[in-house]
Order: C-alpha cells, then structure tokens, then sequence
C-alpha cells in the first residue's frame, strides 16, 4: 500500500532513507472516511515520527526528524478515532510507560498546547492528565487522575519540589480516597507514602460511622512517635535550660568582675581625662572612651534606622538628666526609681554603640576602607 505525499511516493513501512519528512505536511495528506485509509494514514504518521515501535534507523546514516506539524495531526487523528491507550503510547516516550514509579513526561517534540486542546474536545482525560503534569500543572492532572480513576495520581504528587506544594498533591488523594472511594485502609496507606502526612489527616476525614478498629494499628503506631518526640523535645528543653543557668552563671562573674583604672587615664579619642564625665571601659582591649566621644565614632558607622534610635535615645538621657538636676536644684530628692529608669536608657544607649570595641573589634574591621581623613577636613591637609 502506497499514500501520495507532495511528488513522493513511500509504503507505510518501509525505510525513510529518501524520505524527507520536513517537507510532509499535514494539509498535504488526503484520508477517506473508510477504515483502511484512516488506519493506513495513522499508521504511515507513525513511521514519520518514529512511534511504530521499530528501531532507530539513525544508525544506518539517516536521521528521522520529526515535524511537529506532523506530530500534532497524529495526535488529532488518534485522539478522534482511536482508543485512549493508542493516544498515549504516541503522547508518550518508550521510557515514561514503565508505570507509577517514572516521572510520565510527553515527547519533547510535541506541541503541548494544541495537543491539551485537542484531547480537552475529545474528552480523552487520560492524556490531559499526562500534559497537565507536563505543564507543571499538577494540582488539575492530580485532580483528574482521581477522576479517571486508573491513573498514577501519586506519581505526579511527588513532582513538584515544593515540600508544600506536594503535601497539598497527596492531602487531595488522601481526601479522595477517604471521602469519594470510601476506603479507609487506602487512604492510609496513601498517607504512609508520602512521608508527609500522619493518621491525623485522615481522622477528619472519616464519616460517623466508621470502626476505630479500623485505625487502631495507625494510632498506636502515631501515639508512638509523639511519644518518642515528646521525650525528645523534654530532653531538649532540659538542655537549653542548662546552657540557659550556665550563660547567667558566666554573666553574673563577669559583672562581679573588678578593673583598675588609673587616675592619669583618658579618652582615647578626645585625649582629655577619663573621669570627667561618662565613660565606657572595654575589658579585652582596654580602651576606654568618653560616652559621647563613643556616640560620635560609632554612630556613623551604623545602619540608618539604628542611627536614628541612637540619636532618640542621647535625647532622653539628656532630658532626663535635665530633669533630675532641676529637681536637686530646687532641693528635692530624685526618686530612686526614676534613677533605675535613667540607667535602663543608658543601658540601652550601651547595647547600640558600645557592644563592640571599636577599634579593637567588628567595627574596626567593617570600617577600614573609610578615608582616614573626613570630606569636611579636606582643606587642612591640602598642601
């Protein structure tokens, strides 16, 4: 049996040495309404595109390209005229037939948007369930796998790479199961392989009148693991409570620690006396700095938004202190509590610009591609 292609004449069969498949077209091949001419004509399709079954003839010294054209009006004619199992050993490598455990992906070659529409007019669910997962939509081709029924919805639950994306795949199939089908062991059992979900996504599912004895090998199993995960979670929170009491014991010695400082020090900044105002003393590096000075070196090198809590912070303490030597002024006594109250302020000024040493420290290292001599003090060194 021969078919009329263009000017060339080829059996359904024979070797595609001196065929050039570009040049076939779809429009170009004229089918009969008899059963002979529509299975001739799907049949010479397949060899075009490779899907008869046979080997590879690329080893002989010609290479078979597939015309998506082509491809694609294969796919209409089964989708029309032949049985679900036809459409998909075409829609399907060789390789992606093996059965659940394999990732069923469509051949590269085929045209993904027209064959969805074309197996959507023809209701051939099956195949949009394979094209759907090809489209990384695998909420629909889960969704209508269940409705199919007979298809790896499970396979295409475990695609996605989003833990949560495929926890919501296998809570649909896991619903189905339990609510649609009415099989309690199966909806389990889907639970179990997806290592996502327990047996306390399927108790809402269940209905009134469903037997615990049905789930009590499950419960046991899950009240077993809380157990064990309990357990381990005390012993957790008595860990952290010891490191927590060891921490405290180590911040209580280093507050009782003492340091000398003589009376000859200074600021390492301003290079006056250390004892006129404010001061901070830093333990490893044994620099010492006026509070102000500090502010003043630090607060530039901080994050916009802690500079501004710097400066709301240097206000209080400035507002306070005001406040407290207007009090003794009038001979009244400050409140201890207010004092306690200053000290917390200055305790919080600490922690944004003395928790570092900065010359010593962190700061020092993210600084050291500053200009040793500021924009403003530009003219004093020109020569």
């Amino acid at each position: 049996r021969t078919r009329e292609i263009g000017s060339k004449q080829s059996p359904v069969g024979a070797s595609l040495d001196a065929l050039e498949i570009d040049s076939a077209s779809p429009s170009a091949v004229e089918i009969g309404t008899d059963k002979d001419n529509l299975d001739m004509a799907i049949e010479f399709l397949e060899v075009l595109c490779g899907k008869d079954g046979r080997p590879s003839e690329a080893g002989k010294g010609s290479q078979v390209v597939v015309n998506p054209a082509v491809l694609s009006f294969l796919l209409y004619l089964l989708a029309k005229f032949k049985p679900d199992q036809d459409l998909i050993r075409v829609l399907l490598p060789a390789e992606s037939e093996s059965g659940p455990e394999m990732e069923p992906m469509p051949d590269a070659n085929v045209d993904l948007g027209f064959a969805l529409r074309v197996c959507s007019v023809f209701k051939r669910h099956a195949a949009c369930v394979y094209i759907y997962g090809a489209l990384g939509l695998y909420e629909e081709a889960v969704r209508l796998a269940l409705q199919v029924g007979h298809l790896p919805a499970k396979s295409f639950a475990r695609l996605p790479s989003e833990s949560f994306r495929r926890k919501q795949l296998w809570r649909m199939i896991v619903r189905d199961f339990a609510s649609e089908q009415d099989d309690i062991e199966r909806a389990l059992k889907a639970a179990e392989e997806s290592d996502l979900l327990g047996v306390e996504d399927v108790l809402p599912l269940l209905g009134d009148t469903t037997s615990i004895a049905t789930l009590r090998d499950h419960l046991h199993k899950a009240l077993s693991e809380y157990g064990q995960n309990m357990n381990e979670l005390k012993e957790q929170i008595v860990e952290a409570e010891a490191m927590t009491e060891e921490l405290s014991r180590k911040t209580d010695q280093a507050r009782d620690q003492r340091l000398q400082i003589s009376q000859a020090a200074v600021c390492v900044f301003c290079r006056t006396s250390l004892w006129t105002r404010d001061s901070f003393l830093f333990q490893f590096s044994n620099y010492a700095f006026h509070s102000d000075c500090l502010v003043a070196h630090v607060k530039p090198l901080l994050p916009p938004k802690e500079q501004e809590l710097v400066d709301e912070t240097v206000a209080l303490i400035e507002t306070m202190e005001t406040h407290f030597r207007d009090i003794e002024a009038s001979g009244q006594t400050v409140y201890p509590r207010d004092l306690e109250d200053l000290a917390q302020v200055k305790k919080r000024l600490a922690g944004y610009i003395a928790a570092d040493c900065p010359l010593s420290g962190v700061l020092a290292i993210e600084s050291v591609d500053l200009p040793l001599v500021p924009d403003a003090a530009e003219d004093l060194w020109a020569l």
